[in-house]
């Protein structure tokens, strides 16, 4: 469940950004329709105005917001790949270290791993 998350926050950001756009564009039809029948009567002629611009604001809005956190969940995905490749490299290093020889400090007789230049015990240069 925890592995490769980074790919499964950029599916999320997907359709996250998918369900935004769809409800926007509904939203702001819903709206334009509405202010279209305000103004189509002759009661309320002109009253529609708003509605209609209230509709194409919602929808530009809703994309804007969609988008902004489709971009920021997908951003985290990519920063967490990014973390987990650097994270594995670093096991890796650290694994080929180990198997590598090991040196001495001639001062202290500390055993260092090989790519340490310095003793861990007493800073001894190698």
């Amino acid at each position: 469940m925890f592995y490769n998350y980074g790919s499964k926050m950029k599916t999320i950001a997907k359709v996250l950004f998918a369900i935004g756009l769809i409800a926007s564009v509904f939203v702001a039809i819903i709206f334009i329709i509405m202010g279209n029948d305000l103004n189509s009567s002759y009661a309320t002629k002109g009253s529609g105005v708003i509605l209609i611009l209230s509709g194409i604001f919602a929808g530009v809005l809703g994309i804007v917001v969609s988008l902004t956190a489709s971009l920021t969940i997908a951003t985290l995905g990519n920063i967490s790949d990014s973390v987990d490749s650097i994270a594995y490299s670093v096991r890796n290093r650290e694994s080929q270290d180990s198997c590598e020889d090991a040196w001495v400090c001639k001062n202290c007789k500390e055993k260092n791993t090989a790519s340490s230049v310095f003793c861990v015990s007493c800073g001894e240069h190698k």
